[in-house]
């Protein structure tokens, strides 16, 4: 009873708060926005030609034409077809992603000599070509480029004649569509992606990416107030004369806060996860996850939070530093992970010896005693992107090079830190007199 009776004074101070209706009406506009996503299914041919810009982008095109000026050559995909699979024979319409197709990357220049220097020298070999469509176009299957060079009848054209075999797609939820949201608004290009791909963009990105963050954040500045008007003056004399041992209703309020983000997180992280199911039919339960991955990285915020609030009873105060402290962590996993790169990834690893050895000592000790918040974003990541994306997607997002997470000393790393913050903030609020 004592426990629900703090619960009630929580949510009380949360609803007295304006913030929280703020944040559930974006949460119920979330969830509205995502039941408003539709697909159009693309032919072969709109992804293709839609995404040509994609070539533009590619390190190696880049480094291909780095002596050639950019305005000196058009880049066009032109002579799209399709053929029938000798192993499928008939007339039986086939679906999209049984068909082979072939198609030319063109590229045309300003003057003969430009076009012949191209060829000549190599700029961009076939392997290369076939790298960059692999990578870009990662949704084909056996992919070959074959170089054309000028001749006497186009002396300003170089092409590659790309041809496939097949696509590494098996089903129509893997196809390539047009997202719309508000049923109306077409999404650029850059944006086309198989519905299983858009449910992990929308879950990985929008929800567990920069949703929580939102969430969290506001979940930092509600909370804060707990501890505080807790022990406010009149407040505190009341409570600590009552039969119940000070730590006890110090965590109870601290449960009390974890329990308000947890209900926030799993009304709107059910809520999409519904409207998701509904409106495509994916019901993926590995996104559910993210319900108790929010929470437990609220977890390690609110411990600073509630020692800050014991230390100094300032609402503001304990706002400032959780932030700080959040942004602390996320710069330590950020860091460590780009050290991490640098020591195992060949294209970068020669770089390493730029950097001085206390810097990798100094990195190994800061992300041995602290929580690993980075850690719960690869988790979530590869739960979520394991059990929605094909294999080709995946990897063309370079989510087969996360880490290898030790899962046992990542929680027990976050859980020893959260306790020694509370079990200080218990012991400063046991003893000192109020």
């Amino acid at each position: 009873m004592k426990f629900l009776a703090l619960m009630k004074d929580s949510f009380r101070e949360a609803v007295d708060s304006k913030v929280l209706y703020v944040t559930a009406a974006l949460s119920c506009l979330l969830i509205l926005a995502v039941g408003s996503v539709s697909f159009r299914p693309l032919t072969a041919q709109e992804e293709i030609a839609d995404n040509g810009f994609l070539l533009w982008w590619d390190k190696a095109l880049t480094q291909a034409f780095a002596k050639v000026p950019p305005d000196s050559f058009v880049l066009q995909i032109t002579d799209f077809g399709q053929t029938r699979p000798e192993d499928k024979p008939g007339d039986e319409p086939l679906q999209p992603w049984e068909y082979n197709y072939h198609f030319d990357v063109l590229l045309t220049f300003e003057n003969p000599d430009k076009a012949a220097d191209f060829v000549a020298h190599r700029r961009l070999p076939e392997g290369r070509m076939v790298d960059i469509i692999d990578k870009d176009y990662f949704w084909l299957n056996d992919v070959d480029a074959h170089l054309i060079p000028p001749d006497k009848d186009h002396p300003l054209e170089a092409r590659y004649h790309i041809t496939s075999g097949g696509t590494k797609i098996t089903n129509a939820l893997d196809w390539r569509y047009a997202p719309t949201v508000g049923f109306v608004v077409p999404l650029p290009a850059f944006c086309h992606c198989s519905i299983h791909g858009a449910v992990y963009w929308i879950e990985d990105y929008m929800v567990n990416g920069f949703g929580s963050w939102i969430g969290i954040l506001v979940a930092v500045v509600l909370t804060s107030f707990f501890v505080p008007n807790m022990l406010g003056k009149g407040t505190v004399d009341m409570l600590v004369v009552k039969p119940i041992h000070r730590f006890v209703l110090l965590l109870y309020k601290y449960i009390g806060g974890l329990w308000f983000v947890f209900l926030n997180a799993a009304f709107v992280v059910g809520g999409v996860w519904l409207m998701i199911g509904l409106r495509t039919g994916i019901w993926a339960p590995g996104f559910l996850v993210s319900i108790p991955g929010i929470t437990f990285y609220f977890a390690i915020l609110y411990a600073v939070s509630v020692l800050t609030a014991v230390l100094t009873r300032s609402p503001i105060v304990c706002i400032l530093v959780t932030v700080l402290v959040w942004a602390t962590l996320w710069g330590d996993g950020v860091g460590y992970s780009i050290l991490t790169a640098f020591r195992k990834e060949p294209e970068v690893k020669a770089q390493a010896d730029d950097i001085p050895p206390w810097v990798y000592t100094t990195a190994d000790a800061v992300h041995f005693v602290l929580p690993r918040t980075k850690d719960l974003d690869v988790l979530l990541t590869k739960t979520i992107g394991g059990e929605l994306l094909t294999e080709a997607e995946y990897k063309s997002n370079g989510y087969d090079k996360l880490p290898d997470i030790n899962w046992a000393e990542s929680l027990i790393v976050s859980g020893v830190f959260i306790a020694v913050l509370l079990g200080l903030a218990c012991w400063r609020f046991s003893v000192k007199d109020y």
